[in-house]
């Protein structure tokens, strides 16, 4: 697969491509494929100009081209090899943006159809030749027909390796299909041998998908009306009892007494599943991409609104003091969702790594379980190891096990006797983490949908649809993957997979213990953040407890002030997200001209924690009051 600019340049190309086309990684953003070193040619062996070209008629006209066959030579150099290419235009708001083209590889085929073309042409002067010298030699009669038994052994041998089904079927005026030849490959396909495929019709119709079989039965005939090729995709069941892709090409022979058919039948199950994931994936870059900003907005409301209503409580009357505390309450939740947000829109968590033993914690939430599902659900652990230790986020992977619960029990609402279990098992340098339940299940349509943000098969008020979108961000973060197997009226099955960090003793990590200054003894910081009202409520929250603050708009203005200050600062309050000089620069520019100044990072997302390893401590906002003094008064200088 590789796809196009409006250039023609191509952006992307996958490894398969590049072997294909010779190109080198390097290559790829570089090369155009109207380059004038490229030599394609038809099937014909004559040149294909650029214009005719699959990707550059597919922008020129805006729609798909299918399966264009063509040589191609890149740097005009070597043998050209013969591809099969499809070509599709991408649209954003109504304007061609990109074309991603499929390329498929049939040089062998391509000689095979030549040779089998060649083997036909033999054939064809052999029985004119023995025809011409029946009269003179039996004997030479009997060679030219054991030559012709050859030629169809070997005509038998290509149809089997060409890939998909080669077929001819009758359709009489009036009549029912008739099967006239059908190559080996049906077996692979559908599960039924030549003999039988042209036998009994009726059992290879009898494989298409029932809602697929009208609309077969309606481009057939369109087709056969208009006097055009017949192409359509459908579903078939295969050998193994499931569903898979088919897409039919074939051309018409009218004839008086009905329509010859001659066609091929391929398996494009992959191909669709690959664009589906294409689509999936486009659609959640871009409700990430929204979800980052929004998420971004409201975490700076949120980092005013958490301070200036802890100033407020501090001072209110007991008459206020309920609705504020209530307001608090409710501004804390909203960062608690804000903070899911800003996983899926980052594909990734904002906290710290470390060690995490999964083994303790299926314990732990099993038991959490069996607290608050009151015993209407049957909770078991099935834990194989004591320690199993991954490299993780502990919050995170905490929500997202007790997550998986939660929903499970919501799918046992109805059932009497549900039972959920909980297992982790030990595979390799690998851990999975199985959550299992025998609820309502769930259908193919929302299985496809899982980790789709903001989807929720729950009522109104009763779910946000992150809780999944956000599990899928941390475990792809971490290197892992979900796998979910669910029939409906059954149960689902959960499988989180993570790289193993180690089977050793679990160590309890001794904690801090905060240090609190007398307010005398409080230093002065300056505030670096673009948002005028989260400098405020700091500003106000500092001050009161001590703190002499001052403010700077951004990075620039920040590394001024801190450089011409006559009376040196004690720390730095850092936002990240922000116009002109990042906070990441601000913080790699003080660490060569103020090393032993704290710096403390105040963002609602680290996207890269790595380049602020030398920040004295990061805090996610918003933050408690309580939490940014009790930071400040340790790390201060």
């Amino acid at each position: 697969m590789l796809v196009q600019d409006l250039s023609a340049r191509i952006v992307y190309a996958n490894r398969i491509a590049r072997s294909m086309l010779g190109l080198s990684p390097d290559d790829v953003g570089q090369v155009s494929t109207l380059d004038p070193s490229w030599e394609m040619i038809r099937p014909d062996g004559q040149p294909l100009p650029a214009e005719e070209r699959p990707g550059y008629r597919a922008m020129s006209e805006g729609q798909p081209q299918h399966d264009v066959v063509l040589g191609v030579r890149p740097h005009s150099e070597g043998e050209h090899r013969w591809v099969m290419v499809s070509s599709i235009p991408h649209h954003e708001d109504g304007e061609l943006t990109y074309v991603v083209s499929t390329i498929s590889d049939i040089s062998t085929e391509h000689r095979r159809v030549n040779s089998l073309l060649h083997t036909k042409d033999e054939l064809e002067a052999a029985v004119h030749q023995r025809t011409v010298q029946l009269a003179a030699s039996v004997h030479e009669l009997r060679q030219t027909t054991t030559e012709l038994e050859t030629s169809r052994a070997r005509f038998q041998r290509v149809t089997e390796a060409i890939p998909g089904v080669l077929f001819q079927a009758f359709l009489p005026v009036g009549g029912t299909v008739e099967v006239r030849f059908v190559s080996a490959g049906i077996r692979e396909l559908c599960g039924l041998s030549s003999a039988e495929a042209i036998a009994q019709p009726r059992r290879v119709l009898d494989k298409i998908r029932a809602e697929d079989l009208e609309g077969v039965r309606q481009a057939l005939d369109r087709a056969q009306r208009e006097g055009r090729s017949f192409d359509w995709e459908f579903r078939m069941e295969g050998p193994d009892d499931k569903w898979r892709w088919f897409r039919s090409r074939s051309v018409p022979d009218p004839r008086p007494e009905g329509v010859m058919w001659s066609g091929v039948l391929l398996d494009v199950t992959e191909q669709r599943s690959l664009a589906e994931q294409m689509r999936v994936s486009q659609t959640r870059d871009a409700i990430g991409s929204v979800t980052a900003g929004i998420a971004h907005n409201f975490n700076n409301a949120l980092a005013v609104l958490v301070p200036n209503l802890e100033e407020c409580l501090a001072i209110a009357p007991e008459s206020l003091r309920a609705p504020l505390q209530e307001s608090l309450q409710a501004a804390l939740s909203s960062a608690i969702l804000v903070k899911q947000l800003m996983v899926v829109a980052q594909e990734g968590s904002a906290e710290r790594r470390e060690p995490v033993d999964l083994a303790g914690l299926v314990r732990d939430v099993a038991a959490l379980c069996r607290r608050i599902f009151r015993g209407r659900v049957e909770v078991v652990e099935s834990v194989v190891v004591p320690v199993a230790r991954v490299t993780g986020y502990p919050a995170a992977i905490r929500q997202m096990l007790l997550n998986f619960c939660i929903n499970a029990r919501d799918a046992l609402r109805e059932i009497d006797g549900g039972r959920l279990e909980l297992g982790l098992r030990v595979e390799g340098d690998a851990v999975d983490l199985i959550v299992c339940d025998d609820g309502c299940g769930m259908d193919a349509d929302t299985l496809r949908r899982l980790g789709e943000p903001f989807f929720t098969t729950k009522s109104p008020g009763e779910g946000t649809g992150l809780g999944m979108a956000t599990a899928y961000a941390t475990v792809r973060d971490l290197g892992g993957h979900i796998a979910c197997e669910s029939t409906p009226g059954v149960g689902t099955v959960f499988t989180v997979t993570l790289p193993l960090r180690d089977l050793g003793e679990t160590t309890i990590e001794p904690t801090p213990v905060p240090t609190t200054r007398p307010p005398a003894a409080r230093g002065r910081l300056l505030i670096i953040d673009d948002e005028q009202l989260v400098r405020s409520a700091l500003r106000k929250v500092l001050t009161r407890r001590g703190f002499e603050v001052d403010e700077a708009p951004d990075g620039a203005q920040g590394l001024a002030r801190i450089d011409q200050a006559t009376t040196p600062y004690q720390g730095v309050l850092l936002d990240l997200s922000m116009p002109g000089l990042s906070g990441e620069r601000v913080l790699e520019q003080l660490q060569r001209t103020h090393p032993n100044l704290p710096v403390v990072i105040l963002s609602g997302f680290v996207e890269d924690p790595s380049r602020v390893a030398a920040a004295a401590a990061v805090l996610n906002k918003p933050l408690r009051s309580k939490v940014l003094v009790e930071t400040l008064d340790r790390v201060l200088v």
